[in-house]
């Protein structure tokens, strides 16, 4: 999805990535422009404009995968987009309109304001540490660099380990999904997957950040953010896994 959005055929999808919440961040209390952090949960023509976002094309998406409603062709590319869109809504900086979900936030990581090969003439961005670096620093680290066994562990954790008395939260909605056919997808709501991945934003994402965007004096490797946040990426991608695995296992 991230591929193809640039392009002629699919530039309409380049806004289906992501929910703009107005959030009140560390950074702004910090800054002393705010007394305390506040997450929106306002779904609005500010957060989603003319309806159009992550949440309303899970739904789109969800529907079109429906076995009942179209061809073999139109069910496959919208899983392909349905897999991509449940990753990005749980990922925090997909849930926030600051700075451009952090894309315009710039940090060093590892001692470096920019990102390696053959990335190097942009700068390391907060949203970009979110989509990687946390998760591969950690599988680097701590999993021998071995996707296998990352994967491995979040099973584990799931099943019979640190998330197995929360992980049917995950999968549980307040109100389940109708296709336009009318099947019940009671696996997959994407408004409450947007807020729980906006709360991280109000938690730990925008903490021990310096208040200037561009200054890039924090190493977010070792000042502590890294350590404070790899475990939540961890389950946030559990989370995406467990999702994505019950709303196909629905349709």
């Amino acid at each position: 999805a991230d591929a193809v959005k640039g392009g002629k055929k699919y530039k309409f999808t380049s806004t289906q990535h992501f929910i703009n919440y107005e959030d009140i961040t560390a950074v702004e209390v910090k800054a002393g422009k705010a007394a305390a952090v506040s997450c929106s949960d306002v779904i609005d023509n500010q957060s989603c404009p003319n309806g159009v976002c992550v949440t309303s094309a899970i739904a789109n998406y969800t529907n079109r995968a429906d076995i009942n409603k179209f061809d073999s062709n139109t069910r496959a590319e919208a899983i392909l987009f349905l897999t991509h869109y449940i990753g990005d809504i749980t990922q925090p900086m997909h849930n926030c309109a600051k700075l451009r979900g952090g894309n315009d936030y710039f940090i060093k990581w590892k001692g470096s304001a920019m990102q390696p090969p053959p990335y190097q003439k942009n700068k390391h961005a907060l949203h970009f540490i979110w989509d990687q670096y946390l998760s591969d620093t950690d599988m680097e680290e701590n999993y021998g660099s071995s996707t296998t066994a990352y994967v491995d562990a979040i099973v584990k954790d799931i099943t019979c380990g640190a998330w197995k008395d929360v992980a049917a939260s995950w999968v549980s909605c307040k109100a389940p999904l109708k296709t336009d056919s009318g099947m019940l997808v009671n696996s997959v709501c994407p408004i409450d997957w947007s807020q729980d991945g906006n709360g991280f934003n109000c938690k730990t994402a925008w903490e021990d950040l310096a208040v200037n965007e561009n200054a890039q004096t924090d190493d977010l490797y070792s000042n502590g953010y890294y350590a404070k946040n790899k475990e939540i990426a961890r389950m946030q991608i559990a989370k995406g896994g467990l999702r994505l695995a019950f709303a196909l296992n629905a349709l």
